[in-house]
């Protein structure tokens, strides 16, 4: 108990007492021990306070630890997830770029890859144990020994190293690209392979495509060089077979009836004629030829040209027919179209020979997409959707990759006698149509050739022709206007032996000068339509602004379609296509005369 001290202090005592009672229980003294304990009470106080700040300080620390230790569970839980949404987007990454990880332990024999891999394996992700073995058996058996090249090359350098190889899975070949490292002891012992497999087939295909679609791009670009190259050999090479064929028919009109020449003449006139066909030819593969496109039948076209196919078949071949349901009328001009047909059968009976063998002549709708007009050639400029096909297939000799890469070439040919522009002829009419043309061939399994025409809504047209027959004999004043001195004279001989009077300009600026000097006595102008200078489009304007129905005749070593977009322009003209006979020329002539201008 605290006692007050003389000194005026507290001192805190223990006191000790024991008393005393009588028999009969009556108090009689008590006996008291006083001990000074101040210094234990103050040691005891101080402790007391000492354990409370104490306890205020554990308090406190455990307060800031927990604080930190609740930041420290967000911290971990908010990187738990980030690591997840990580993990999350490299499963997607690899799921999207078709990569896969793995490893193998050699030592351990044990082996471990992601999900993605299993896909790419061609396995359900996580259903079946990763194991070296189950990897084998995957590879290619073609690749075993090259992939077994390559690990034993790049494994002992413990550097990075690549590889491809192919994979067998039960829905077929894969390719995959391996990048891979080892990791070695220090004895050079393997203790660890890793790294990514990458399916790469898709890229591959799609690789192959484009590499596909620039050698057709690069061929259909060639084949059109070459078509203007034709062309314009085609032109000038009708510009000489005017003078020839001209003076040919005008030397057999001038000589007696009983010349020994009229016989060789002759022959140079047909030699001529024949000459003009070959052109005729090489136009139709520059894509240039002459067209009058219409709606044709092409089931009955080829039904008419039945006896024409047989006469050029070999008797030993079998001539068969095969029509869809669909008799499809497509958009082309009829001649043009029958020398494609006769082309395809006179190269299927080439290639068939005597032997015995089939050829088999289809005709059809068809619908085309994107895809499968790529495996044509001028496929990439055809649009999608319906076309009429006609295909012309041969149990024949077949022909190599290398003999296909050149068998539209004009100046290329596998057979003996050297004609191959059968074939090129084929290219440049379709082309000249919009459509396209397939070829499939092996060697010893004969050819199918496929040609694709656009098809027209439009119906087959009866046509009646009414042809004016030419005078007997003409008058009247006609300018021809040509630049090359030969095909002038041979022109002017020509229209005067038939009865004109002829005048002839070398060139439009010429022309146009004389045409306005003597426009009244002018009935008719021959026009040549490419010259140097003034060319002869600007000369027909120049001539139609003076006079609107003046009747022209334009003459070109081209077909027609040169004058595409011209009449438009000017109005209706004539056309004469070089070389030409005295008839052709007179009854153009004539025709332009008595129709004051006249339709192509």
């Amino acid at each position: 108990a605290p006692l007050l001290a003389k000194d005026g202090s507290i001192r805190h005592v223990l006191i000790n007492s024991n008393v005393r009672w009588g028999p009969g229980g009556e108090f009689i003294h008590t006996r008291c021990f006083t001990r000074d304990i101040t210094d234990r009470k103050l040691a005891e106080l101080a402790l007391a306070e000492l354990t409370s700040t104490l306890d205020a300080a554990v308090a406190a620390e455990l307060e800031r630890t927990s604080a930190e230790l609740e930041r420290t569970n967000v911290e971990l839980e908010r990187a738990n997830a980030e690591l997840k949404n990580h993990r999350e987007l490299l499963l997607e990454a690899q799921r999207v770029g078709q990569i896969g990880s793995w490893e193998f332990l050699p030592e351990l024999g044990e082996a471990s890859w992601s999900e993605e891999l299993d896909r790419i394996l061609g396995f359900e992700p996580g259903v079946i144990a990763p194991s070296h073995d189950r990897f084998e058996a995957l590879v290619h058996p073609d690749d075993r020994s090259a992939r077994l090249a390559a690990l034993a090359d790049g494994l002992p350098t413990g550097e990075p190293f690549s590889y491809q190889f192919r994979i067998v899975r039960a829905d077929g070949e894969r390719l995959l690209a391996i990048r891979a490292q080892a990791t070695l002891a220090a004895d050079g012992t393997l203790l660890r392979v890793l790294g990514t497999a990458q399916d790469l087939t898709e890229a591959k295909r799609a690789e192959d495509e484009r590499r596909q679609f620039e050698a057709r791009l690069q061929e259909s670009q060639r084949l059109e060089s070459l078509g203007m190259l034709a062309g314009g050999i085609a032109h000038d090479f009708n510009n000489l077979l005017v003078g020839v064929l001209g003076n040919a028919s005008l030397a057999l009109e001038e000589l007696p009836p009983d010349s020994r020449a009229r016989a060789r003449i002759a022959d140079v006139e047909l030699a001529a004629r024949r000459a003009g066909d070959l052109t005729r030819q090489i136009l139709a593969y520059s894509g240039k030829g002459s067209f009058v496109v219409e709606p044709v039948d092409l089931v009955g076209l080829v039904e008419e040209m039945g006896h024409l196919m047989e006469a050029v078949v070999s008797k030993n071949v079998l001539l068969e027919y095969g029509f869809g349901p669909e008799r499809p009328v497509i958009e082309a001009d009829a001649t043009q179209l029958r020398q494609v047909v006769m082309n395809l059968i006179v190269n299927a009976a080439e290639a068939s020979g005597s032997e015995h063998g089939r050829i088999t002549v289809r005709a059809g709708v068809v619908s085309a997409d994107r895809e499968y007009l790529e495996s044509f050639v001028l496929g990439e400029n055809a649009a999608e959707g319906d076309y009429g096909y006609l295909e012309v297939s041969d149990t024949g000799a077949g022909m190599s990759p290398s003999t296909l890469v050149s068998i539209f070439d004009p100046f290329y040919s596998s057979k003996g006698a050297g004609r191959g522009l059968g074939l090129a002829g084929v290219l440049g009419i379709v082309r000249a149509h919009g459509g396209a043309v397939r070829v499939e061939s092996e060697l010893g399994e004969g050819s199918t050739f496929m040609a694709l025409l656009p098809l027209s809504h439009a119906p087959v047209p009866l046509r009646v022709q009414n042809i004016p027959s030419p005078r007997s004999h003409a008058s009247g004043t006609i300018l021809v206007v040509d630049d090359e001195r030969v095909i002038r004279e041979v022109t002017q001989a020509m229209l005067v032996r038939a009865g004109f009077t002829v005048l002839t300009c070398s060139d439009g600026e010429e022309a146009v000068v004389l045409f306005q000097e003597r426009d009244a006595e002018i009935d008719a102008v021959v026009l040549d339509l490419m010259m140097p200078g003034l060319s002869g489009d600007e000369v027909l304007r120049s001539l139609r602004a003076i006079r609107p129905d003046l009747p022209v005749v334009v003459s070109s070593g081209y077909t027609a379609h040169a004058l595409d977009g011209l009449v438009d322009a000017v109005g209706e003209v004539a056309f004469l296509q070089k070389p030409y006979t005295v008839l052709e020329l007179v009854g153009t002539v004539q025709k332009a005369l008595a129709t004051g201008v006249a339709a192509r």
